[in-house]
């Protein structure tokens, strides 16, 4: 039942427009993309992929991972942001034995989105400026 709460809270916040809809569709379309091509392409490594979203990746969709204060400036970052985050979530949570590991994966986007983002201001402003 917790799963649907959360889910449910979770739309009503994007409804609402109360978290940027950028980071969430990335970082979850991400983890279920990973999800459904590996265990298409191999079904006898990754046996049980689904029980990827019965954890903590709502959790960290629509609370953690939306947050703006720690969400990149840019639209184009948040994009890619929330792509690296799906990976590396998707990567600790299907090859290790820690269940929490989108936590991390949260937190390892937030040390390169910084530099996401000046990037993505540095590209923008070079093709303006030229």
């Amino acid at each position: 039942a917790i799963p649907y709460v959360v889910l449910v809270c979770g739309v009503l916040l994007l409804l609402l427009r109360a978290i940027d809809f950028r980071m969430c569709i990335s970082f979850i379309g991400t983890v279920s993309v990973l999800a459904v091509v590996c265990r298409v392409l191999f079904p006898w490594i990754f046996q049980h992929v689904f029980e990827l979203f019965i954890g903590n990746v709502f959790f960290v969709t629509f609370f953690i991972i939306s947050d703006r204060r720690i969400a990149p400036r840019t639209p184009k970052g948040r994009w890619l942001v929330g792509i690296l985050t799906g990976v590396v979530a998707f990567i600790i949570r299907s090859f290790s034995s820690f269940p929490d590991g989108t936590f991390f994966a949260v937190l390892f986007g937030n040390v390169f989105s910084a530099i996401i983002d000046e990037g993505v201001l540095k590209r923008t402003y070079k093709r303006v400026h030229q």
